[in-house]
């Protein structure tokens, strides 16, 4: 409930781009399609920190294909993190990126297979809403 109210501010680090790696069209479609119109949140922004000068205009285009106009509008290319200062608790922020938020997804991964494992991971499919708060 506290996501849908206040909604989500994504902030994607692009340092390191590889295109021969990172810039699959299918790849885009997949995540984007999955995560808009399926989930219910409100994205506030997009922060695209870093990006190829060749990325802009990919990014562009497909975003074109896979992307509410609503959200593309809210869609910033970023160089300095001092511009999202305002707008990104630095609570929330990674520690590697100047925030105080030490996050590892390694952990967190091993931490949801272990769930997952021993059964006390509920995917929403097997939440029964009459017994589950």
């Amino acid at each position: 409930p506290e996501t849908q109210e206040h909604g989500i501010t994504i902030l994607h680090d692009l340092r390191g781009f590889d295109r021969a790696k990172n810039a699959r069209v299918e790849v885009a479609k997949t995540v984007f399609r999955s995560l808009f119109g399926h989930f219910p949140l409100r994205v506030k922004g997009i922060y695209i920190w870093k990006a190829p000068p060749l990325f802009q205009p990919f990014f562009q285009v497909v975003s074109t294909l896979v992307m509410p106009k609503k959200v593309r509008e809210r869609v910033h290319f970023i160089d300095d993190l001092s511009e999202v200062e305002s707008i990104i608790d630095p609570e929330a922020l990674l520690i590697e990126l100047g925030g105080k938020l030490d996050w590892s997804s390694k952990e967190w991964t091993e931490e949801k297979k272990q769930r997952e494992i021993d059964g006390t991971m509920k995917t929403l499919t097997a939440v029964d809403p009459h017994t589950d708060a």
